[in-house]
Protein backbone atom coordinates (compact mmCIF):
# COMPACT_ATOMS: atom_id res chain seq x y z
CA UNK A 1 0.00 0.00 0.00
CA UNK A 2 1.18 3.45 -0.61
CA UNK A 3 1.18 6.03 1.75
CA UNK A 4 -1.15 8.26 -0.05
CA UNK A 5 -3.63 5.11 -0.20
CA UNK A 6 -3.38 5.36 3.25
CA UNK A 7 -4.38 9.02 3.57
CA UNK A 8 -7.54 8.45 1.67
CA UNK A 9 -8.50 5.70 3.90
CA UNK A 10 -8.19 6.97 7.28
CA UNK A 11 -8.68 10.24 9.08
CA UNK A 12 -5.77 10.34 11.56
CA UNK A 13 -2.64 8.53 10.82
CA UNK A 14 0.32 7.50 13.55
CA UNK A 15 3.78 7.63 11.85
CA UNK A 16 7.49 7.55 13.16
CA UNK A 17 10.86 8.81 11.13
CA UNK A 18 14.40 7.32 11.92
CA UNK A 19 17.48 8.08 11.14
CA UNK A 20 20.01 5.24 10.08
CA UNK A 21 23.52 5.75 11.93
CA UNK A 22 25.64 8.45 9.90
CA UNK A 23 28.40 5.75 10.06
CA UNK A 24 28.68 2.48 8.88
CA UNK A 25 28.07 -0.38 11.63
CA UNK A 26 26.20 -1.70 13.84
CA UNK A 27 22.17 -1.24 13.28
CA UNK A 28 21.22 -2.86 16.74
CA UNK A 29 19.84 0.10 18.47
CA UNK A 30 17.95 0.94 15.16
CA UNK A 31 16.27 -2.29 14.70
CA UNK A 32 16.06 -1.91 18.89
CA UNK A 33 14.50 1.55 18.45
CA UNK A 34 12.38 0.33 15.10
CA UNK A 35 10.41 -2.67 17.54
CA UNK A 36 10.11 -0.08 20.30
CA UNK A 37 7.85 2.02 18.09
CA UNK A 38 6.24 -1.03 16.06
CA UNK A 39 4.77 -1.70 19.14
CA UNK A 40 2.94 1.62 19.29
CA UNK A 41 1.01 0.23 16.05
CA UNK A 42 2.52 3.28 13.63
CA UNK A 43 0.37 3.36 10.30
CA UNK A 44 4.37 3.45 8.96
CA UNK A 45 7.71 3.96 9.84
CA UNK A 46 10.32 5.78 7.22
CA UNK A 47 13.84 5.56 7.49
CA UNK A 48 15.15 9.22 6.38
CA UNK A 49 18.67 8.95 4.74
CA UNK A 50 20.94 11.54 4.22
CA UNK A 51 19.15 13.90 5.43
CA UNK A 52 21.50 17.55 4.16
CA UNK A 53 23.20 15.73 1.90
CA UNK A 54 25.91 14.86 5.09
CA UNK A 55 26.33 11.49 2.85
CA UNK A 56 27.82 12.69 -0.10
CA UNK A 57 26.89 9.78 -2.67
CA UNK A 58 26.88 6.57 0.02
CA UNK A 59 24.16 4.92 -0.33
CA UNK A 60 21.93 3.55 2.74
CA UNK A 61 20.31 -0.15 1.67
CA UNK A 62 17.93 -1.44 4.03
CA UNK A 63 18.85 -4.51 5.73
CA UNK A 64 16.89 -7.65 5.24
CA UNK A 65 14.42 -8.13 7.63
CA UNK A 66 13.29 -4.40 8.57
CA UNK A 67 9.96 -4.19 6.21
CA UNK A 68 7.32 -6.16 7.93
CA UNK A 69 8.83 -5.16 11.29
Amino acid sequence: MHIRDLFKQKKFTLSFEVFPPTREGNLENLFVTIKELSDLKPDFISVTYGAGAAHGKRLWKSPPGLKGL
